[in-house]
């Protein structure tokens, strides 16, 4: 049985949380609950009797109980939850759901209620089991299979309406519809498509509000208690209350996969004094420094940058990929800085539109170059600007003398080319997504700058094994790459390939220690380049040479007589090449 309270009015309805008397059930209540209970089973009410705190019936009157009872034994599989809201004063109201209980259920109910502009002021939220055939909705594997356990919950919230809100009965009904459709998500085991709508919904409703976030992060300190409890860890929270404090702070646990036993939260003016009472989803208690450590960290970060979606293009993908990115943090063992940098509110509005608008970002950046992340976001937030390709070519030519082996040099130039082209893309994304001649020419000057020191890499490697290639007059033989494509035209995009055709000057010998063959040179020296540049995903900045004579048929590198006679008017050029 979990037991949740919520709000200033702890002590007024339990009295200590310390003291242990207990409070029992009288038989004329009992009487009374039956006489108003007609067409209930007594099995089932029974059980639900039963399994209630014994502090439930000092809180509830022997209608109420009824109600709830009534409430209980109209959930099936066709409709999991059910819903009362009673108005009480002007824009306070009492909402009652009972459900079957469902993983990630209070983080989904705490967003409903926030996304309706609805302020959790008090509450008590009871789960508990009753018996059921397998005929019923939801059979647990592995039960007795003629009788199982199916959890339910019992939440009563007590919220007032925010000002400028409203929630009249048409706005009642919506939300009782989507509460339905929300329960039924999870019944369905389509958790990430209800966290996905609940999201939206907060995130619509924070977009109303965001001036009110902007600079106004506070700090949540954060302490565990392994003694106040022999199964539960103590996480206690203290930090200024904001709008969907309680909505972003269970959804932070939620992502880690923390189960919420019970919770103690009292407000004193604007602070927010709580206690979640937790464990891991094998019902271990939270123990380890470093698991503390990483939950004390993901779970603040997560809180804070659910402010921030309300920039983001998908705030679904961004608080999934924040979560993983939490994720990597930890399990490199960045802390300090590292922390203080990603806190920072600049920081987490930006990573609210990158994590939120490009899943290549995240698949081929964020996940595999994590260390390559801040230096870009701190270079972005000095504004640094974009290079031309003179000092493209010169930033790399200086960065490749840390290099001394081929692989190092190798390593290095895809290093940059990555880095670069990350900072390009999150540069277009933030700051001119529409601006795509400015983007074309970013990403086409940095291709400019890559291949040509790719040549002179595989290059001088080359010469020092074979020598110079030389025509059959002993002069140097010329060698150009050319640019086909978008490559070619200088408008290269998000996904474009490098689309090169490499042309020699003619047949001679090389002359070195190991001559070789003009065509054997440079058609090495053209498979070294090729593989010297590595692509991350197939076709975004990929050497690609199909294009050449004959194509994959064909030698990669061409000489000047050869191609002149397959482009030629009697040459074997087909028509789509001409």
């Amino acid at each position: 049985m979990i037991f949740f309270s919520i709000g200033r009015g702890y002590n007024k309805f339990f009295g200590d949380p310390n003291d242990h008397r207990v409070f029992s059930m009288k038989e004329e209540q009992k009487k009374v609950i039956a006489s108003l209970c007609s067409g209930i089973s007594e099995q089932v009410r029974e059980g639900f009797l039963s399994q209630m705190d014994p502090e439930y019936f000092s809180l509830y009157s022997s209608e109420e109980v009824a109600t709830q009872i009534r409430m209980s034994s109209l959930l099936d599989s066709q409709c999991p939850v059910q819903c009362k809201i009673v108005s009480r004063e002007q824009g306070v109201f009492d909402i009652v759901i009972v459900a079957f209980d469902y993983f990630s259920e209070f983080s989904i109910l705490c967003g409903l209620l926030t996304s309706f502009g609805l302020d959790i002021q008090s509450g008590h939220i009871y789960t508990f089991s009753e018996r059921k055939t397998t005929s019923g909705p939801f059979p647990r594997v592995g039960l007795h299979k003629r009788e199982s356990m199916q959890k339910k919950i019992l939440d009563h919230f007590h919220v007032s309406l925010l000002r400028g809100g409203m929630f009249d009965e048409a706005g009642q009904k919506e939300f009782q519809k989507e509460l339905l459709d929300l329960i039924l998500l999870l019944a369905q085991g389509q958790v990430q498509e209800a966290r996905a709508w609940v999201n939206r919904r907060v995130v619509e409703y924070l977009s109303k509000l965001k001036g009110t976030f902007m600079g106004h992060l506070y700090p949540v300190e954060i302490k565990f208690n392994n003694r106040l409890s022999k199964k539960w860890t103590v996480m206690e929270i203290h930090s200024k209350n904001t709008p969907a404090f309680l909505y972003s702070f269970s959804n932070a646990l939620s992502l880690r996969g923390i189960y919420i036993y019970k919770v103690k939260i009292e407000n004193i003016g604007s602070e927010a004094q709580d206690q979640f009472y937790l464990c891991d989803r094998q019902g271990r208690k939270i123990e380890g420094k470093r698991e503390q450590e990483f939950l004390k960290i993901a779970t603040v970060m997560i809180k804070q940058f659910t402010h921030f979606l309300a920039w983001a293009p998908d705030p679904a993908r961004a608080i999934r990929y924040f979560d993983q990115l939490m994720d990597k943090v930890m399990e490199k063992g960045l802390h300090g800085s590292v922390i203080s940098f990603l806190s920072k509110e600049e920081t987490l509005d930006l990573l609210a539109r990158l994590l939120g608008t490009s899943e290549f970002l995240w698949e081929d950046v964020f996940r595999i170059q994590f260390e390559n992340l801040l230096p870009i976001l701190r270079d972005f937030q000095r504004g640094k600007g974009d290079w031309n390709r003179d000092q493209a070519r010169r930033q790399l030519k200086q960065f490749l003398l840390r290099g001394r082996i081929l692989e190092d040099k190798k390593r290095i130039l895809n290093d940059y080319k990555d880095r670069e082209l990350f900072r390009i893309d999150m540069k277009h994304l933030l700051e001119s997504p529409s601006d795509l001649v400015a983007f074309s020419r970013a990403v086409t000057n940095l291709a400019d700058a890559v291949l040509d020191q790719a040549y002179e890499i595989c290059h001088q490697h080359l010469t020092r094994l074979h020598g110079q290639p030389l025509l059959q007059d002993r002069r140097a033989c010329p060698f150009a790459i050319f640019g086909l494509g978008k490559f070619g035209g200088r408008e290269m995009g998000y996904a474009s390939d490098i689309e090169l055709l490499f042309v020699y000057g003619g047949p001679g010998r090389t002359r070195g220690p190991e001559p070789v063959e003009n065509g054997d040179y440079f058609e090495r020296l053209c498979q070294e380049i090729i593989d010297f540049i590595e692509a991350r995903r197939e076709g975004i900045f990929q050497v690609d040479v199909r294009l050449r004579p004959h194509g994959k048929a064909g030698a990669l590198a061409s000489s000047m007589e050869q191609l002149t006679a397959y482009y030629s008017p009697i040459g074997e050029v087909a028509p789509f090449e001409r």
